[in-house]
């Protein structure tokens, strides 16, 4: 096998296209937030589309805009606009209407004292703070922070009669 020419071995094949790895995203940054001009329950002057002015109540801030919701008109009005709080001015604080003892059908208006009959049978002195009418109940304050719910045949105005003694 003399004479004979070996020849050399093939070039190897060519490295496949292996795509670089992409890089790892890097943390995002937290969105910026924008410090509220207003707190929530702040009475502001908000610029009506007819180039009015309103009062009404901050109910909402949102820091990654810089933007509010604001009630206008009395509390409870419902009607409600997203605003720049840069838009709003400073206004004197809107004077809710003092609850009524018809309101939401109501027999004691809220902060009246009522007796209250309890489960040993006794009657005790108790001042209205809350009723809710989906439920017909009253939420009443028994002092020392006790709080108890009631409906009104449990119920009876403080000014009607002193309690009777409790039973022997």
């Amino acid at each position: 096998m003399e004479g004979l020419a070996v020849a050399p071995p093939p070039p190897p094949p060519p490295p496949e296209d292996v795509p670089e790895p992409e890089p790892e995203p890097e943390d995002e940054a937290p969105p910026a937030t924008i410090a509220p001009l207003f707190v929530v329950g702040a009475s502001v002057f908000i610029p009506r589309s007819d180039g009015s002015t309103a009062v009404g109540t901050v109910v909402d801030y949102f820091p990654e805009t810089g933007t509010c919701t604001v009630e206008i008109g009395e509390p409870g009005s419902g009607k409600r606009k997203r605003v720049e709080q840069t838009k709003l001015k400073e206004a004197p604080p809107i004077e809710a209407p003092l609850p009524t003892a018809e309101a939401g059908g109501a027999k004691y208006p809220i902060g009246a004292s009522v007796y209250v009959l309890r489960s040993n049978g006794e009657e005790t002195l108790a001042t209205v703070k809350k009723y809710e009418p989906t439920k017909k109940v009253y939420v009443l304050d028994l002092g020392k922070g006790q709080l108890k719910q009631a409906n009104e045949k449990s119920m009876r105005a403080a000014d009607d009669e002193p309690p009777p003694p409790p039973p022997p």
